[in-house]
């Protein structure tokens, strides 16, 4: 029992650290998807997730960048460095999807198709219900 005591004196800085930018995170991350929600909402930019899911994914890799040096220890420009070869390895490999996603980025913001369009796909008719990052969800 005195192991675990000491440990988490000894560590009670970086635990608290993680606490509170994770809290944080998961504060301003609900707020900025609610306001794009109701900014897209009013705007002529079709509703879409995707953007919501972008936005969650860039606060929760800052949180984490902001936390890796004191918490763990890891020097977050060597893993940002690492992450940059890798990625550019990674959409080498992966253009036609790239290709497809930008794709239908345009032809989300050409309002070309949205939610709640009606659509007929290869004999399949149904409603546009969301529009995500991989995939378009239709409601037959």
């Amino acid at each position: 029992m005195d192991v675990i005591t000491d440990w988490l004196q000894q560590h009670a800085g970086r635990i608290i650290l993680l606490v509170i930018v994770m809290a944080i995170a998961m504060i301003a991350t609900k707020v900025v998807v609610r306001v794009t929600n109701e900014v897209l909402g009013r705007a002529s930019i079709p509703n879409a997730s995707i953007f919501a899911n972008i936005l969650r994914v860039i606060i929760w890799a800052a949180a984490i960048t902001i936390v890796l040096q004191p918490v763990f220890g890891i020097n977050p420009t060597t893993l940002l460095a690492a992450l940059g070869v890798g990625g550019v390895a990674i959409s080498l490999g992966m253009q036609d999807t790239i290709a497809n996603i930008i794709s239908g980025f345009g032809l989300m913001l050409g309002k070309v198709i949205q939610p709640g369009d009606l659509v007929r796909i290869q004999g399949t008719t149904g409603v546009v219900k969301d529009i995500t990052w991989r995939q378009t969800v239709i409601l037959e």
